[in-house]
């Protein structure tokens, strides 16, 4: 009875593993706010798969322990190895076949990809809504001039543990906006575009945090945003006479 209720632990172990290492990688993958992903039913799922994988290697290993090993391994290492194959065999595919030029696993790994990318579709769902008022909020009045460079830097500066490479693609993305600028027939959405790029990798609190900083120093004046009015109106004035033309 005893090794029964030891195995049962120790298997119980094996499955939180599981499930602890599936939900680090969804943390890791939704960065403006990871703890969103609690109220997603299908990242719950993802987690049990991850946990049922370690548990199941961890019946095999525990079962077969002396075949596989030749020597009895000791609960600790029998559990670890059990908790850590497991995901590895859920991440394997036995060959990989060219779809559309992309290839595509065929084995447990095409379970995982179809999750995460139902994952990440009803995560964008359920957090596009959230965002837009979030963003609306935060960069309401935000002049993007003045913001492009010095909100970033301030983003940039409170977080003290973003990786170069983030910091890289940030700054990448950021001046991409800055090169497109011309391209917005409506001068609110650069700040807006501005504000949900910086939040992905900073997340809105650190955003807003930064644009306190800052202060009135990032925010148009009532009469740049009477120019900024006039502007988009005179701009489809002309775009409306220039097809009146070519009719």
């Amino acid at each position: 009875m005893s090794n029964e209720l030891a195995d049962i632990a120790k298997g119980t172990f094996c499955f939180l593993l599981g499930c602890a290492v599936g939900y680090s990688e969804l943390f890791g993958r939704y960065q403006d706010e990871p703890v969103a992903i609690h109220k997603s039913f299908i990242a719950y799922v993802y987690m049990i798969v991850n946990g049922l994988a370690s548990l199941t290697a961890f019946i095999i290993i525990n079962y077969y322990n002396e075949a596989i090993f030749k020597v009895k391994l000791d609960d600790v290492k029998v559990v670890l190895l059990a908790g850590f194959s497991g995901m590895l065999a859920l991440r394997s595919s036995f060959f990989t076949i060219k779809n559309n030029n992309k290839d595509v696993p065929i084995g447990p790994a095409a379970l995982l990809t179809i999750l995460l990318n139902g994952i990440d579709r009803l995560y964008d769902r359920e957090r596009a809504v959230d965002r837009a008022a979030k963003v609306t909020e935060i960069m309401k009045g935000i002049d993007f001039e003045k913001a492009e460079v010095d909100l970033s830097v301030a983003c940039l500066n409170l977080m003290q543990n973003l990786s170069e490479e983030e910091q890289r693609r940030m700054r990448s993305e950021v001046e991409a906006i800055s090169k497109s600028s011309n391209k917005f027939s409506i001068e609110k959405t650069k700040s807006l575009v501005l504000g949900l790029t910086l939040a992905r990798f900073t997340g809105f609190k650190t955003l807003k945090e930064a644009i306190g900083m800052l202060g009135a120093d990032l925010r148009t004046t009532e009469l740049e945003d009477k120019q900024s009015i006039l502007d988009t109106f005179l701009l489809k004035k002309a775009e409306e006479l220039e097809k009146e033309k070519i009719k």
